[in-house]
């Protein structure tokens, strides 16, 4: 080999070689400064590391803003894991009342959980047509696959007699409004929409987005004398005493054993 070639060869061994570290310390950083902004875990996020390692030139600001959401969403399940129903009717009263006064969609939706008891993240996959004329709503059950109807009280009919108006069938019953596209309210905002109403009318105990299926299942606990396996099967639950734990008898007949003791 010549020693033009060997130069040649040597330049571009070089090339490479310094190519190869360049990409490596370009993942490096990126990934050095993922990890300072997820400091309680010590782990970048996936998606923003790879947005950083094609950007490299990205604040790390919207990083440290991503982390903050996702620790206040975790906070709020955290925080609503352990919630009672509400067992004053006095106190849904004004909920109800308080969010007419606010925002249609907000009472709606309360009502629509306090009425029918569904899980909230099948409440806001409800369509318009879904609900609109209907007197009983068709529920699928996940275990056996098959379909329960649950009747629509009257009251709640009359409720969406008046809300769909004027509404398309394919629209989300309960759209965000602020979206252009076709899509439901998230769950934290309807988690933000219970607290709000809860502090305008001075409900001091903890509300989350089961607090309505709670109530729900607890009043109709309560009307029907008692009837403690009804009420299992509407929820879908396992066991009776999955749904004492779930409304929260047993803690109450606990805490009315220990107030009543006298020595």
């Amino acid at each position: 080999m010549g020693r033009a070639q060997l130069s040649k060869s040597l330049r571009c061994c070089t090339s490479s070689r310094l190519l190869l570290e360049g990409q490596r310390d370009k993942q490096t950083r990126a990934a050095e400064a993922a990890t300072r902004c997820f400091p309680r875990t010590g782990k970048a996020h996936p998606a923003e590391l790879r947005r950083r390692l094609n950007a490299p030139s990205t604040p790390t600001t919207n990083l440290v803003f991503i982390n903050d959401t996702r620790q206040r969403d975790r906070k709020v399940v955290n925080e609503l894991k352990y919630v009672m129903p509400i067992e004053d009717k006095k106190i849904i009263s004004d909920i109800g009342d308080y969010l007419m006064g606010r925002n249609e969609r907000d009472y709606v939706l309360f009502m629509t959980g306090i009425y029918l008891g569904r899980r909230i993240s099948d409440i806001l996959q409800y369509r318009v047509r879904d609900l609109r004329g209907k007197e009983r709503i068709a529920i699928p059950e996940r275990k056996t696959g098959d379909t329960v109807l649950l009747p629509i009280n009257p009251h709640l009919q009359k409720i969406y007699r008046q809300y769909f108006k004027g509404r398309k069938d394919y629209e989300f019953a309960f759209r965000n409004s602020r979206s252009r596209q076709n899509k439901p309210i998230s769950r934290v905002r309807v988690w933000q929409i219970l607290n709000q109403a809860a502090e305008a009318v001075c409900y001091k105990d903890s509300l989350s987005c089961h607090t309505l299926r709670k109530t729900f299942a607890y009043w109709l606990y309560m009307d029907t004398g008692g009837d403690i396996v009804m009420v299992q099967e509407v929820l879908g639950h396992d066991d009776p005493s999955i749904t004492r734990r779930y409304i929260g008898i047993d803690q109450q007949k606990k805490e009315k054993a220990i107030n009543n003791l006298r020595f």
